[in-house]
C-alpha cells in the first residue's frame, strides 16, 4: 500500500510534507522549511505561502492537507 502511495505521488509528479502541528500534506510545489499553508476564504484548497520581506507573502502552490480538507 506505502509503495503504491509513493509511485502514485511520482507520477504526479508530488512530495510528502508535515507540518508543524502534525498535519500530512502533499502537493506538486517546491515546500521549504518556513513555509506556512493557509487556507484564503474562497479557495477550494490550502495553499502554501512562503514569507518574503516587509510582512508580505508569495503562493508557491495548492496542497491537499488531511484532516484540514473538511473544514
Amino acid at each position: 500500500m506505502v509503495l503504491s502511495i509513493f509511485k502514485s505521488l511520482r507520477a504526479h509528479k508530488s512530495g510528502l510534507f508535515t507540518t508543524s502541528s502534525g498535519y500530512i500534506g502533499s502537493g506538486r510545489s517546491r515546500i521549504s522549511r518556513g513555509d506556512i499553508v493557509v487556507i484564503l476564504f474562497g479557495c477550494i484548497l490550502p495553499l502554501v505561502l512562503r514569507p518574503q520581506d516587509y510582512g508580505t507573502y508569495t503562493i508557491v502552490g495548492a496542497v491537499f492537507v488531511d484532516r484540514i480538507m473538511c473544514g
